[in-house]
């Protein structure tokens, strides 16, 4: 079984951000409609973080593994790549090995909405020093999984979960 190249795979994932990004969009302007900028926002880092898992991260991370788990095998930028994610024998991934896949793959995502939210409250007292470990997820999270997917074709969560990326046949 050969796996898809790293360059598809981007690709991939380039269509699928926009499919994020349309997502955030909508949020915004559904914010936008019901005053939330009025409202001051969030009411602390942590309601804030809160506010974004549950409207951002979560519908996202189940838009992966839905799709991913499903009959097509693949979210709409994979599908357009031609691309379908399996297990390791080369059958239909398991929703839960599909969500276990996604949560890992945005785990890096979310630790940079942390940063985010406590940049934001942070004010002048600058950032909590405890807020470097998220920092180095957030940032090397991403760097490790482009080394790993250039280097043997699969990233860290592929083998966590058990997944493998190929080609559509």
């Amino acid at each position: 079984m050969n796996g898809s190249p790293a360059w598809r795979r981007l690709a991939a994932f380039c269509i699928d951000w926009c499919v994020i990004a349309v997502w955030g969009g909508l949020l915004f302007g559904v914010a936008v409609l019901l005053g939330a900028s009025d409202a001051g926002g969030p009411g602390g880092p942590w309601s804030g973080q809160l506010l974004g898992l549950a409207t951002m991260t979560v519908p996202v991370v189940l838009y992966f593994s839905l799709t991913e788990s499903s009959a097509v095998q693949a979210s709409l930028g994979k599908r357009a790549l031609g691309l379908r994610v399996t297990d390791e024998a080369g059958d239909r991934l398991g929703f839960a090995s599909a969500l276990g896949r996604n949560l890992v793959k945005f785990a890096p995502w979310e630790f940079g909405h942390m940063l985010a939210q406590q940049a934001v409250f942070s004010g002048e007292a600058g950032m909590p020093a405890w807020t470097i470990l998220p920092a180095v997820i957030a940032f090397a999270g991403p760097l490790l999984w482009l080394i790993e997917l250039f280097r043997t074709g699969r990233t860290p969560y592929d083998r966590l979960s058990g997944s493998r990326v190929l080609r559509r046949r």
